[in-house]
């Protein structure tokens, strides 16, 4: 007695596209996720014997980098934001002291300036 047996499966395939001679193939989805997977690394061929793989950047690769330009961004931004309080600040301090007559160079107090600076630039000192 012979018994027939039957057997179904199911296959994923892709549609690529050869660089060379132009032909359009299937290959298994597993096969092209693995040429993904491993740019460069690994080679296939058409079935015209035309030797191929995927140049570039995995995606991964591409995310983790944008990821890295996104953090120094972030970090350059607050350097510059640090940067810019502390000139505030020191620049709010040099007026007070100039505002009171001190000479923002030699740290010496002068009289006429202070009085001028009371006289003539009342507001100086405050908030620029």
């Amino acid at each position: 007695m012979v018994t027939a047996l039957n057997y179904q499966r199911t296959l994923a395939l892709t549609v690529v596209y050869c660089y060379a001679c132009s032909i359009e193939y299937a290959i298994p989805e597993t096969m092209e996720q693995k040429l993904l997977d491993q740019r460069e690394r690994v080679n296939t061929f058409c079935p015209n014997g035309h030797q191929w793989h995927y140049a570039g950047k995995s995606l991964e690769e591409q995310l983790r980098e944008a990821k890295a330009k996104l953090v120094h961004a972030q970090d350059q931004r607050q350097a510059a934001e640090r940067q810019a309080a502390e000139q505030s600040a020191e620049m709010a301090r040099l007026r007070k002291r100039a505002s009171a007559g001190v000479c923002p160079c030699c740290k010496r107090s002068f009289q006429q300036l202070a009085r001028h600076m009371k006289t003539k630039h009342p507001s100086y000192g405050g908030k620029p």
